[in-house]
């Protein structure tokens, strides 16, 4: 709702009228649309693609899956997920289409690949956000540079634990010796699985998930330029990852990830495209601009997944039953 009620501000704050109908003349009218529509959608092919080799990759530890079986449980979980928040319905839409691996274990080899995926967002948001803060809020006043020195050092202890964590799940499979002694046996069997990794294979995994942020981070600077939003390559370069960052932070349900999208995107181009802090002096246009490229965005990557992962429930077992 705060977020929805921010976009409205921007778009009729200024009380101008907005000059939807010429945004869209205009951007359908560009000799460039067609070419960049037909990228958007073959990177939207390409980025679930590379989501599905990577399920794929995790999930062959329990059960081996088809590439088009594998296509299937990710779409799937693209659908159940639009319900949920934070999107934590798509490891079980995955896991109740497997016919013989246990639920619980495909759950966790779900987060070990989602896991990748956030480190891959945390760590080149924060790169990004280091980089941002300086450039848009100079060591004066507020932003002096012992704070900054401390943002520092907090990011780089937070990516240091994250890699870390992340490069050493096999030790959560360890916990399972001391789960077996108090007796919880199943929760023992579940842990097992992660031991089964080897740092090689977490690499692997982790250059899937940043191959598919690559993608839709690229994605993201076609649909700026699409919509005529003023930003240089360079600024793309730390909007881009400073929003991903922000929307990996605030908890959503997917249905309202519109919304969140659509402010951040307003909140953080904003600043770059104003020079001052997005709630001032930004056109209510520019505003509207941002609003239609985060959406076409967002029905391009997760909206057309989703549609196509509804002609799949009924696959999952639960429903079966």
């Amino acid at each position: 709702m705060l977020s929805c009620g921010y976009i409205a501000w921007k778009l009729f704050g200024a009380k101008e009228e907005l000059p939807a109908r010429e945004l869209f003349i205009n951007t359908l009218n560009q000799p460039f649309v067609k070419p960049i529509v037909t990228i958007l959608l073959l990177l939207m092919a390409v980025n679930w693609l590379t989501e599905t080799l990577k399920w794929q990759y995790l999930i062959a530890k329990i059960e081996k899956v088809s590439l088009r079986n594998s296509l299937i449980a990710v779409l799937t979980g693209v659908t159940v997920s639009i319900f949920t928040p934070n999107r934590v319905g798509e490891y079980f839409g995955r896991a109740f289409l497997l016919r013989e691996a246990s639920p619980v274990k495909a759950i966790l080899l779900t987060i070990v690949g989602s896991m990748s995926q956030l480190l891959v967002t945390v760590f080149a948001g924060s790169v990004a956000l280091l980089v941002f803060l300086p450039v848009y809020f100079p060591f004066s006043g507020t932003w002096n540079l012992a704070m900054y020195l401390g943002i520092l050092a907090g990011i780089v202890t937070a990516n240091v634990a994250f890699v870390l964590f992340y490069f050493n799940v096999p030790l959560l499979g360890s916990l399972s010796g001391w789960v077996e002694k108090k007796n919880w046996d199943r929760i023992s069997s579940y842990l097992k699985v992660l031991n089964e990794f080897s740092r090689r294979e977490l690499l692997n995994v982790l250059m899937m998930s940043l191959l598919r942020y690559g993608v839709f981070g690229f994605q993201f600077f076609l649909v700026l330029m699409l919509f005529g939003i003023p930003v240089t390559p360079v600024q793309a370069t730390m909007a881009i990852p400073v929003i991903y960052l922000a929307l990996a932070a605030i908890p959503t349900v997917a249905l309202s990830e519109l919304g969140v999208r659509g402010s951040v995107a307003i909140f953080v181009l904003g600043i770059i495209t104003t020079g001052t802090l997005a709630g001032a002096a930004m056109p209510g246009g520019l505003s509207l601009a941002i609003v239609s490229a985060t959406t076409l965005l967002w029905i391009i990557n997760l909206a057309i997944p989703a549609l196509a992962g509804a002609f799949f429930v009924y696959k999952l077992k639960f429903i079966r039953q």
